[in-house]
C-alpha cells in the first residue's frame, strides 16, 4: 500500500494541556485520527521542532 498525499496539508487541533507536553519534550508520541476514521500514531519529536512558544498562546 503506497502512500497518498493530501492535497491540502492538515491541521493538528491541540488545546493549550496537549500542546505544551509536546513543546517541553514531555509528551513521547501524538496519537490522533484521521479524517477517515483512521487511528495516527508518531513521535512528537516530528512536530516538535516546528513548534514555538508563541503558536500555545
Amino acid at each position: 500500500m503506497g502512500f497518498v498525499a493530501s492535497p491540502k496539508p492538515k491541521a493538528l487541533d491541540l488545546s493549550y494541556d496537549q500542546y505544551l507536553p509536546v513543546y517541553k519534550g514531555i509528551a513521547k508520541t501524538v496519537v490522533t485520527v484521521a479524517d477517515d476514521g483512521r487511528r495516527v500514531v508518531f513521535p512528537a519529536g516530528n512536530i516538535q521542532r516546528y513548534l514555538t512558544i508563541d503558536t500555545a498562546l
